[in-house]
C-alpha cells in the first residue's frame, strides 16, 4: 500500500515537473512573438507633375483640357518637371507650346512660351503676317466683348466734304478688311487673361490685328481717314481665302517658322529674291469714295438726268445734250 502511494506521488511530481518545464520553455517564446510589432513596408513618397493630356501641335495655345496631372515616385521626378498646383495650371493656360507634345509627355518651362514673355506676340503671328494696333472706344470696340482669337471685319466710316446738292453722299461707310484675326486686346494676348478686378472691368482702348504686309498700310491710312469699327464674325463661319487663293494659316504650327532649323541632308534651297519696295498707299486706294474728283449728283425725282441741257443746232438738225 505504501509502495503504491509512493509510486503515485512520484508520478504526480514527474508530471508536474514536466508540465512546468514545458510551460517555462514555451511561454516566453509566445510572449515574444505576441509582443513583436509587424513590420510593414514603408509607403512610397509620391508627387504629382503636369503632363500633356493628348497630342498638342506646336504653336497651340494651351487649354485646360490639354493639361493633366500624373502621380510619380518622388525620387523619380524629372528635375525640370512642373509641379501640379492650381497656380501652375493657371499660369500655363494660354501659353503657346514651342514643340509638338505627345500624350503623357512631361511639361517643362522650356516647352511653353508664356503670354508675358518677350516675343510671344511675334510667335503667335502666322508666318508672313504683321501685327498692327488700332484705337477703339466702347462703341467701335463692341463694348469690350472682343477677345483675342476672334475674327472681325474692319469698317471705315468717314464724313466727306459736303457739296452742293449732294447731302445724301456726305457720309460713307466701307469695309476695309474682312476676316481679320484679333491677336491682342490692350495687353491681353489670351482669352480670359486679366489682371485685378479694376483692370478686368476696363473697356479696351486698343485692339491688335493680324494682317498681311500689304494690308498693314491700308489699316494705318484708314485710321487717319475716319472712324474705324470692328464687326465680329460668327465663330463657325469658314475662313475666307486670300486674294492669291491660299487659305489663312491656322493656329496649329504657327511657331514652326520661328523654331531653329532642323539639320537635314537635303541641300539648302536657293535664297528668295529680295522683295520689291512697298508702294505708297493713298487715301483713294483704301476708300473708293475718294477716287473720283467729283461726286455725281443724285438723279432727279422725275427720272430724268440731272445737270444742264444745251441745244445744239447743226444746219437743219437740232439736238439737245445733257451734262
Amino acid at each position: 500500500m505504501i509502495i503504491r502511494l509512493l509510486l503515485f506521488l512520484v508520478m504526480v511530481a514527474a508530471t508536474g515537473a514536466f508540465a512546468f518545464v514545458a510551460y517555462t520553455s514555451l511561454a516566453p517564446r509566445d510572449a515574444a512573438v505576441a509582443s513583436a510589432p509587424v513590420e510593414l513596408p514603408p509607403e512610397p513618397v509620391t508627387t504629382t507633375i503636369l503632363t500633356a493630356a493628348g497630342p498638342v501641335p506646336a504653336g497651340t495655345l494651351l487649354r485646360a483640357a490639354d493639361i493633366q496631372g500624373k502621380e510619380v515616385p518622388a525620387d523619380e521626378k524629372p528635375a525640370e518637371a512642373l509641379q501640379d498646383t492650381p497656380d501652375m495650371r493657371a499660369r500655363l493656360l494660354g501659353g503657346m507650346v514651342r514643340q509638338p507634345l505627345t500624350p503623357g509627355q512631361t511639361l517643362t518651362e522650356q516647352m511653353v512660351l508664356q503670354a508675358n514673355d518677350r516675343g510671344f506676340l511675334a510667335a503667335i503671328l502666322a508666318p508672313g503676317y504683321r501685327a498692327i494696333a488700332v484705337g477703339v472706344d466702347p462703341a467701335t470696340g463692341n463694348a469690350g466683348l472682343i477677345w483675342p482669337g476672334d475674327r472681325v471685319d474692319l469698317v471705315l466710316t468717314q464724313v466727306l466734304e459736303e457739296q452742293a446738292g449732294t447731302p445724301s453722299r456726305r457720309v460713307v461707310g466701307e469695309t476695309v478688311l474682312q476676316n481679320v484675326r484679333v491677336v491682342a486686346v490692350d495687353q491681353k494676348l489670351t482669352q480670359g487673361a486679366q489682371g485685378d478686378t479694376a483692370e478686368g472691368d476696363r473697356i479696351a482702348r486698343t485692339v491688335t490685328l493680324e494682317v498681311s504686309p500689304e494690308d498693314a498700310p491700308r489699316v494705318a491710312v484708314a485710321e487717319r481717314l475716319g472712324r474705324l469699327a470692328l464687326v465680329v464674325r460668327a465663330a463657325d463661319e469658314p475662313v475666307a481665302k486670300r486674294d492669291a487663293g491660299e487659305p489663312r494659316p491656322r493656329m496649329g504650327g504657327l511657331l514652326l517658322a520661328n523654331l531653329p532649323a532642323v539639320p537635314s541632308a537635303q541641300p539648302a534651297p536657293a535664297a528668295a529674291p529680295a522683295p520689291a519696295p512697298a508702294k505708297p498707299v493713298w487715301a483713294g486706294d483704301v476708300s473708293p469714295a475718294l477716287r473720283s474728283p467729283e461726286i455725281p449728283a443724285a438723279p432727279r425725282a422725275g427720272g430724268g438726268s440731272g445737270g444742264r441741257r444745251i441745244t445744239v443746232i447743226n444746219g437743219a438738225t437740232t439736238s439737245e445734250t445733257s451734262f
